[in-house]
């Protein structure tokens, strides 16, 4: 059976999950739905791009600097963090991309 560790941070007490204001059962019940409708799409995301990395035989460095062809979309997302894309007059730049 997989292992479920998408909402794990609910459990987090920072988090403040009992204190949601929503009050109607429709409205918690959307957000559910939400909710696991964003951690499938984010699923599905990080298993096509270990996917692709594992078919290409490339990986990327994880967050200990070591190389991996399984790494979390959300330390992809970290990577991209800086990258900025800027159109100067009808010209598309990027700053802060690396061959990394």
């Amino acid at each position: 059976m997989m292992e479920l560790r998408g909402f794990s941070f609910l459990k987090y007490p920072m988090f403040l999950t009992d204190s949601v204001f929503l009050k109607s059962p429709k409205r918690i019940e959307a957000l559910g739905l939400i909710m696991g409708f964003c951690l499938l799409v984010y699923t599905l995301g990080q298993r096509e791009l270990r996917q692709t990395l594992k078919r290409m035989k490339t990986g990327v460095k994880n967050q200990l600097g070591r190389f991996t062809d399984r790494p979390t979309l959300r330390w992809i997302f970290q990577c991209f963090q800086s990258v900025q894309v800027f159109v100067i007059q009808a010209i598309k730049q990027t700053s802060n991309l690396t061959n990394e």
